[in-house]
């Protein structure tokens, strides 16, 4: 059962026609979903970041619907306008990392009783990489999935990190499991820092929109993670860190100067054979011919061809072998020579660019199917900030 939510129009610039209910969970948090309807061609569900509310991807739903493609987003239990779950509303804090789950559940029930167009794809930016890469290791309805800078690691520091899981265990259930994680306060992102400091985008029109929404809604904002939210986080990471990949198309992008989360966990889970076997990985240039961006267009017709060569789907309703919703269409022939020149070509970049040391190093891995993983030095926010303009982090 679902029920009219509010939403911020004018703050998200989304393209018309959005709408907002809220959702309950199992458990009975109240949680709340958006749509931005797009055509017929499809449905993303977008599983956003920590701290990370619908409304800041209203100029992604723009340009996936400009594409037929309808936006699905959901503010995650304690963020956003879902329901807090500690007296101090501003604190990141989730009790298991599993109850993100019960939010994918409420999601997906939702998405079926509305009957939005099909096939559905994944686009999980940061922690909603962590969320989806999770869903996606059972039984899921998607035909493909996109990451932006996932995190699949938690940016521990080096002294400590051996010990994350046993200090993790430790620190979830001790009284100061409530305190911020040190460098944390009950401050958000965009006033933490300008916008030559941040960490989120280097896009100014970005930048400039968060802050207008922070400004006039302060209400979808969160500050900080507790200890305890930190703990979830290292302990779900590890033990996603040991699993085969998900065999499904997949997309995914690391911008060159991320800095919030680390990048090693990513190359190693790209570079993991899929649950039936392994390919080598295909890279892709990050930017057009012009020097900009790919935008949406690019990666949604790139993962159509990797679903259009799948005889079929695996994970699905009705069990293994499910019919792709596109005809199969065979992979072109791949020699390793012609695979070794392309991983030898130096990334596109400013003139006079050098590539960072290792940048060049193969990763065999795939999600199953062909799968991209490009070094790119801005990661476009249309896709969950991956498909349209900068990367948002959270």
């Amino acid at each position: 059962m679902i029920a009219d939510a509010p939403l911020f129009h004018d703050l998200a610039e989304g393209p018309a026609g959005g709408q907002a209910w809220w959702l309950t969970a199992a458990d009975g948090v109240r949680l709340r979903l958006v749509l931005w309807g797009g055509g017929a061609k499809g449905t993303v569900f977008l599983f956003a970041g920590r701290a990370e509310y619908a409304e800041k991807y209203g100029p992604a739903a723009a340009d996936l619907a400009a594409r037929g493609y309808g936006t699905l987003v959901i503010d995650w239990r304690g963020q956003g306008l879902s329901d807090r779950l500690i007296a101090d509303p501003v604190k990141g804090f989730v009790g298991k990392f599993s109850d993100y789950q019960r939010d994918v559940d409420a999601m997906l029930a939702a998405a079926a009783q509305l009957d939005l167009p099909r096939p559905w794809v994944v686009l999980a930016h940061s922690m909603g990489g962590t969320i989806a890469l999770r869903r996606l290791m059972g039984t899921h309805p998607f035909a493909a999935v996109a990451f932006s800078a996932p995190m699949w690691g938690v940016g521990l520091p080096r002294a400590i990190r051996p010990f994350g899981p046993v200090l993790a265990r430790m620190t979830g259930s001790s009284p100061f499991a409530l305190r911020y994680a040190p460098g944390w306060g009950p401050v958000t992102f965009v006033h933490r820092a300008g916008f030559h400091d941040n960490f989120l985008t280097t896009d100014p029109d970005m930048w400039a929109l968060l802050l207008r929404q922070v400004a006039k809604a302060p209400g979808l904002a969160i500050a900080g993670a507790s200890l305890h939210w930190v703990a979830e986080a290292v302990l779900e990471c590890e033990a996603l860190a040991d699993l085969p990949a998900p065999d499904l198309p997949c997309h995914c992008a690391l911008g060159t100067r991320e800095r919030i989360v680390p990048k090693a966990p990513i190359r190693d889970r790209m570079a993991k054979p899929a649950a039936r076997g392994a390919c080598p990985l295909r890279r892709r240039r990050a930017r057009g011919d012009d020097g900009r961006p790919r935008d949406a267009g690019a990666v949604l017709r790139r993962l159509r061809r990797a679903v259009r060569r799948q005889p079929g789907l695996t994970g699905r309703p009705g069990g293994e072998g499910k019919a792709s919703p596109f005809p199969a269409r065979s992979a072109p022939p791949w020699s390793k020579d012609r695979f070794r020149e392309a991983q030898q070509r130096p990334a596109p970049g400013p003139a006079g660019e050098k590539r960072p040391p290792g940048a060049g190093g193969r990763w065999p891995g795939r999600f199953g199917a062909p799968a991209v993983l490009g070094p790119v030095s801005r990661v476009t926010s249309a896709m969950a900030s991956v498909m349209a303009r900068e990367a948002l982090k959270a």
